[in-house]
């Protein structure tokens, strides 16, 4: 309670991306999400606003080779997607009480990243990993272009009680992104092409060992079916349009420097 006297702005970018148990999921996104809200309407006297760091997930893949914005009607894929839409619920219920935005990132990489970093380390040991298509895509968005988006939200009056998606302009194919590989990885990139249906098979084997360790899968049928999805590219238009939002670096030049982060730090050997 304490904490929340004074405060003017709150992001609210805590969330659970693996869990050993569905329920894990809620309790880390939703529920929470609704206790801190609860908690700033009581306590935060002095807010200007909550800024809700939301997911892609929350909306779903792209259908029909459209991409998805925020007139999309959310259709998640998995229990993480459902219950970062359950987080973004429980903020539309608040949005009367508190002036709220919500943003909703695609996939994030950059430096320090543990979830993207399988992607650089695949690519130092020369071979990208590819499930199902080549043609497949996904909206990607490097950190700092992503913190600069999530800064212009809150400065902007008129971006509360709004949604924004925050990305790149394109989402590249997963054959852009080998190209992109054999130009920042220094040596040669081989594709390795797998078929949707192996990656549950690795599910099936995975998750029972995470029981057995008492860990969260870092692989798991949830995760499975997000990568299964044919395309996850979205429309960054709202946010450039009303945020004044653009992603500044080329993507070559991001991941060239989240791989030689990775590298200068120690994570890749």
């Amino acid at each position: 309670k304490s904490a929340l006297r004074g405060v003017r702005v709150i992001y609210h970018a805590a969330g659970v991306t693996k869990a050993r148990r569905k329920r894990d999921y809620w309790r880390g996104n939703s529920e929470l999400t609704r206790s801190l809200l609860e908690l700033t309407f009581r306590y935060a006297d002095s807010i200007d606003r909550f800024v809700h760091i939301s997911s892609q997930a929350a909306v779903g893949p792209s259908y029909n080779g459209r991409p998805v914005n925020e007139l999309t009607v959310p259709h998640p894929v998995d229990v993480y997607g459902r219950s970062k839409k359950g987080a973004e619920d429980a903020c539309r219920e608040f949005s009367e009480k508190l002036p709220i935005t919500i943003v909703r990132p695609v996939a994030v990489y950059g430096p320090r990243d543990p979830d993207t970093f399988s992607f650089f380390k695949w690519i130092e040991r020369g071979i990208l990993p590819i499930v199902g298509s080549v043609e497949k895509r996904v909206a990607l968005v490097y950190v700092l272009d992503l913190v600069e988006g999530i800064i212009l939200a809150t400065r902007n009056k008129n971006a509360i009680g709004q949604t924004y998606f925050i990305g790149n302009d394109v989402s590249p194919s997963w054959r852009e992104l080998f190209s992109v590989a054999t130009q920042i990885g220094g040596k040669k990139v081989r594709k390795w092409v797998i078929p949707n249906f192996s990656i549950y098979l690795i599910a099936a084997a995975a998750e029972p060992l995470a029981l057995l360790t008492g860990r969260a899968a870092v692989f798991s049928f949830e995760k499975a079916r997000e990568l299964a999805q044919a395309n996850w590219s979205c429309d960054v238009a709202k946010a450039k349009r009303e945020l004044g939002y653009e992603a500044k670096t080329p993507i070559v030049e991001c991941m060239r420097e989240t791989l030689e982060w990775y590298k200068h730090e120690g994570w890749l050997n």
